[in-house]
C-alpha cells in the first residue's frame, strides 16, 4: 500500500489527517501523510484500498492550505497507530503501548485514547490489556465480554479475565 511513498525515503512517519482509518477497508476518500526525518512531505490520496490515485511531495513549510502545518501526529494518533500494529493473536499493555508512541509513562492516556476512537474506525482496541495481562473493564460487564470474545476469535486465551503475557504479549 504505501510502495509508492518512496520519494518520501526511509524513516517516514505515516499518520491519517482527515477520512476513514486507511486500515478499514471502507471505500472512501482518505488522505494519509507522512513525514520524513528530513523533514520532506507527501500527501496520498486513495479512494479505494490499495489503489493510489496520486502522491505529492511537499519541501517542509509548503503544505498545502488547509493541511496540518507541522504534520506532526496528534498523541491520539500515535497511539492509535501502535495499536494498529499489534499483530492478530497479540497483546499490549497500557503502558508498552505508551512506551512505543513516546509518550513515557502514560499509561492510562492510552485508555482515554482509545475510549476517543471515531465511530467505524477499524483500530484493535481490545488487543490492548493491563500489564498484568488482565482485561480492564468490570468481568461480566458488556464491554469486557466483547473484548474476550475479540481476543479469544484470535486465539488469545482468557483465563478468569486475564491473559497469560508470557504467551501472548506483542514483543515487536
Amino acid at each position: 500500500m504505501f510502495a509508492s511513498l518512496n520519494p518520501i525515503g526511509p524513516g517516514a512517519t505515516i499518520f491519517l489527517e482527515t477520512g476513514h482509518l486507511p486500515w478499514s477497508g471502507l471505500n472512501a476518500s482518505i488522505t494519509i501523510w507522512a513525514k520524513s526525518e528530513t523533514s520532506r512531505l507527501a500527501k496520498l490520496v486513495r479512494v479505494e484500498p490499495g489503489r493510489a490515485l496520486a502522491v505529492q511531495t511537499f519541501n517542509s513549510g509548503e503544505a498545502p492550505i488547509g493541511s496540518t502545518s507541522n504534520m506532526e501526529p496528534t498523541r491520539e494518533q500515535k497511539i492509535w497507530q501502535v495499536v494498529l500494529a499489534i499483530p492478530e493473536g497479540k497483546v499490549a499493555s497500557y503502558g508498552q503501548v505508551a512506551d512505543m508512541a513516546g509518550l513515557g509513562r502514560q499509561a492510562r492516556f492510552v485508555g482515554k485514547a482509545l475510549g476517543k476512537l471515531p465511530a467505524g474506525h477499524s483500530v484493535p482496541w481490545f488487543r490492548v490489556v493491563r500489564n498484568t495481562g488482565q482485561i480492564a473493564f468490570p468481568q461480566g460487564s458488556e464491554t469486557f465480554e466483547r473484548q474476550q470474545s475479540l481476543l479469544e476469535n484470535e486465539g488469545v486465551e482468557v483465563i478468569n479475565g486475564r491473559v497469560a503475557m508470557n504467551r501472548f504479549r506483542w514483543r515487536p
